[in-house]
This record gives C-alpha cells, sequence and structure tokens, in this order.
C-alpha cells in the first residue's frame, strides 16, 4: 500500500511516533491532539498494527531504532 511505499525513514519516523502517542508517551504541544484517544482506543490501535505491520511491531520490541524525538515534531 502507499504507507509501505514511504522512503523507509519517514516510515520509520511515523511508526515510532505512533507507538509513542499510543505509549500516552506524547508531551509535546501536539499532545492535546490525541487526548481524546480512551485507553482502550490506544490498545486497540496498537494492536492492529502490531498484527497487520510487522515493522511496527519491531519498534515496538525494541528490535528496530525508536528514532522518534519529541523535540523535532
Amino acid at each position: 500500500d502507499a504507507f509501505d511505499g514511504l522512503p523507509d525513514q519517514v516510515r520509520r519516523r511515523v511508526l515510532s511516533k505512533l507507538k509513542h502517542i499510543l505509549a500516552g508517551d506524547v508531551t509535546d504541544e501536539n499532545a492535546e491532539q490525541f487526548a481524546h484517544l480512551s485507553e482502550d482506543d490506544r490498545h486497540n490501535i496498537r494492536r492492529i498494527l502490531m498484527a497487520t505491520k510487522p515493522e511496527f511491531a519491531e519498534i515496538c520490541k525494541g528490535k528496530s531504532h525508536d528514532n522518534y524525538n519529541d523535540t523535532d515534531g
């Protein structure tokens, strides 16, 4: 799909940011954008991504370099 066709660095950055958002780790000025997601919503989204995007599962398990940095946006 289109997401998988993104350049590796871009795709990993998006997945890494999703990991932090879904874990509730976002502390930058954009954190309020995700406040509407309940704990159950975040858990279910994370579970779907783990099942459908092997690269996301690797990032979550620490097997892939997690290069998201809150200060980078």
